[in-house]
């Protein structure tokens, strides 16, 4: 995957063991997460799709769709997931508009600065659903109505998978 991923410009890591490291390998603290009962899931910005595809294989019941805005992108993950036969994947080549309210988990590594990023993720959740952002540096502010829930370590030191939930409380 990484060398023919990084000729298309999908990704920076020309070996197959530094994809594992560093594109799949920080998703794995979600598998228990997205194995407790989640029907749907969303990666946005799949780029190459290591991170989704993996969650797809981890957890074979659970749906996850792949978004891409790159048509190049969203060929590559469709031509990874027949050649190795993922049923309960799918590559879009799409932006986020007609995905409102669809997803149980959406997840993204962070591509964007801001609260404005989450916001435009948190249409995609179902009224119950969440965001899994998988960032470094300081946690962003969560816009109105989100909260941070969690923050999961991942294997790459810096780097955590924080978890958005709709604000179930008063303050």
């Amino acid at each position: 995957m990484g060398p023919r991923a990084a000729r298309l410009g999908l990704t920076q890591y020309t070996s197959g063991a530094k994809v594992a490291l560093e594109l799949m390998a920080p998703g794995f603290p979600l598998v228990a997460e997205v194995s407790g009962g989640f029907a749907g899931v969303a990666e946005v910005g799949a780029g190459c799709g290591a991170l989704g595809l993996a969650l797809a294989v981890l957890c074979p019941t659970v749906e996850v769709t792949l978004i891409d805005r790159r048509r190049r992108a969203a060929g590559f993950i469709e031509l990874v997931i027949r050649r190795f036969a993922i049923a309960n994947a799918r590559a879009l080549c799409d932006d986020l508009r007609g995905h409102a309210g669809r997803y149980d988990l959406v997840v993204a590594r962070a591509v964007a600065p801001g609260a404005e990023f989450l916001a435009e993720l948190s249409l995609l959740r179902r009224v119950d659903g969440r965001i899994a952002l998988i960032e470094a540096g300081e946690a962003r502010c969560a816009p109105a109505g989100l909260e941070r829930s969690a923050a999961l370590p991942t294997a790459i030191e810096g780097l955590r998978v924080d978890i958005y939930e709709a604000v179930t409380h008063q303050r």
